[in-house]
């Protein structure tokens, strides 16, 4: 059997846990740079505002309604993720994140109702370490435990914990659009309807054999999944990482080559600490700069660049020289660039690593220097060294007007008990 957890509007529940007052009331987080909406508690979903709307378009809405609105933290949502999942794991045979606010759980070999009143007790766990409200989907495969999680969301009778069975199942399927199950895109969810097949019920009907003749062999095992024949490992599905990010728009409109190499040097920086993370290295880094699309009257422009590296790496001061690089190749003078970002590409994993013998640039005294610029910046905070490239006092930041403290992460954001 499996569990899949997941952390009920969870940037928004990340803010309540240290601002309570908000509990009830309507609130809602932005994407970096206070660009869009994209996590809304259940009160702001009622006022009828949708996920990824910019936020220009509803703020007078948000004004009228008194919305409390956050600028996005992922800082403390990343701490707070880091809290959940480690509660969780006490209560699994083995656990895999599925993302920031999502994982994967194995459950033992107890009966189902002894399974359920185990996932309760670990749903109050959860809200009792770390005041974070979690919905728990049980089943016999990891689709139709995504699909339980669903239904715990969306209906408070089952008090964040449905177990799916095959006594309930084939009901639950009949409600749930083809497009809402796990795995199912807009394109295969176009297709599926245009063979008739409306419900997630109707695809569990389907001949797994010939669903996979029509499509791939992908399809087969989702439909067996679905008629409660487990094919997807408790590993399989989850990301691998086949690439890492680091992107943001800028505060204001960026139009020196200077402050856009700061942009790529940070930008590779956060990169390459989420990579080192992860025990990963890169074989290739790429750069993209654009304008502000929804800018039309001012002239646009957008390039991206990609380099290859001699051989793969961690080390930030080698992949910031190669971004740079890159960013030099698409740089063109005259235009307000509005968005940079960095990806690393081709990840391999350390272990995987093989040193070679004319790369004098990855050594283990560079793997050292890396390893204590990391444990200096994650216990004195971000920036505290970083590379000269990324400036001293850059004016480019992102907007982040309503931010809220770094309550769990910042010795001088924790919270004070004044008595």
């Amino acid at each position: 059997m499996f569990a899949l957890a997941d952390g009920n509007n969870f940037f928004v529940s990340c803010e309540r846990v240290f601002q309570p007052k908000y509990d009830g009331k309507p609130t809602l987080v932005l994407s970096n740079n206070d660009g869009c909406v994209i996590a809304r508690s259940a009160e702001v979903k009622a006022l009828g505002i949708a996920m990824g709307v910019p936020y220009f378009k509803v703020k007078d809405l948000c004004a009228k309604e008194g919305v409390k609105i956050f600028s996005s933290n992922f800082r403390l949502y990343g701490d707070m993720s880091s809290r959940m999942m480690k509660v969780l794991a006490e209560g699994a045979k083995s656990l895999h994140p599925y993302s920031i606010d999502e994982a994967f759980l194995e459950l033992g070999d107890a009966s189902l109702a002894t399974l359920e009143a185990q996932m309760r007790e670990l749903r109050q766990r959860v809200k009792q370490y770390t005041g974070l409200p979690v919905s728990i989907g049980i089943a016999p495969t990891k689709t139709l435990a995504k699909a339980a999680n669903q239904y715990a969301k969306k209906h408070p009778e089952t008090n964040g914990v449905f177990a799916m069975h095959a006594g309930n199942r084939e009901a639950i399927l009949g409600e749930m659009a083809v497009g809402d199950l796990w795995g199912i895109g807009h394109n295969l969810q176009s297709s599926l309807e245009k063979m008739g097949i409306q419900t997630a019920l109707d695809l569990s009907r389907s001949d797994p054999a010939l669903m996979r003749r029509k499509f791939n062999v992908h399809m087969e095992r989702l439909v067996l999944e679905i008629q409660g024949t487990s094919c997807f490992s408790l590993e399989e599905g989850l990301a691998k990482y086949p690439t890492i990010q680091a992107t943001r728009s800028f505060g204001r409109p960026v139009t020196e080559l200077l402050e856009l190499e700061e942009a790529v040097a940070t930008y590779t920086s956060r990169a390459c600490v989420k990579m080192r993370e992860r025990n990963l290295r890169c074989h290739a880094v790429l750069v993209y700069i654009k304008t502000n699309k929804h800018k039309p009257q001012l002239p646009q422009y957008a390039n991206s660049h990609m380099v290859a590296l001699p051989h793969a790496t961690c080390d930030t001061n080698l992949l910031i020289q190669h971004a740079l690089k890159a960013l030099r190749v698409i740089y063109k003078d005259g235009f307000a660039y509005k968005k940079a970002g960095v990806w690393l590409n081709e990840l391999i994993e350390d272990s995987a690593y093989q040193s070679e013998l004319f790369s004098p640039e990855d050594t283990p005294a560079t793997q050292k220097l890396m390893a204590t610029l990391d444990t200096l910046n994650k216990r004195f905070g971000q920036r505290t060294i970083q590379a000269a490239t990324c400036g001293i006092q850059p004016k480019w930041t992102m907007r982040s007007e309503q931010r809220s403290p770094d309550y769990t992460t910042r010795w001088e954001d924790v919270l004070l008990a004044i008595h």
